[in-house]
């Protein structure tokens, strides 16, 4: 028959050592990168009078409607598609 005070010494070098990691980690360096993104005024100078309804872009009556159906594999693989096609009037 074990002690009693195996359960209770094994209790507590557990939570010692849950305590270490939790004091380790929040005084650790590093963490996330700061990501830096340039470009804005670029997009915004080229989308700024563009009409946006949800997801589409431009006049819903335009002559051409571009349909794109991404998928997650890569971009150069057969799954990739893009239509293209003009309404007709």
């Amino acid at each position: 028959m074990s002690s009693p005070w195996v359960p209770r010494v094994l209790l507590g070098v557990g939570l010692a050592g849950l305590i270490g990691a939790i004091i380790s980690l929040s005084v650790g360096t590093g963490g996330p990168k700061v990501i830096k993104i340039t470009g804005g005024d670029a997009v915004q100078e080229l989308l700024g009078g563009v009409q946006q309804n949800g997801t589409s872009l431009g006049d819903p009556n335009a002559p051409v409607t571009v349909a794109l159906f991404p998928t997650r594999r890569l971009a150069s693989s057969k799954g990739a598609a893009v239509s293209c096609g003009a309404k007709s009037t």
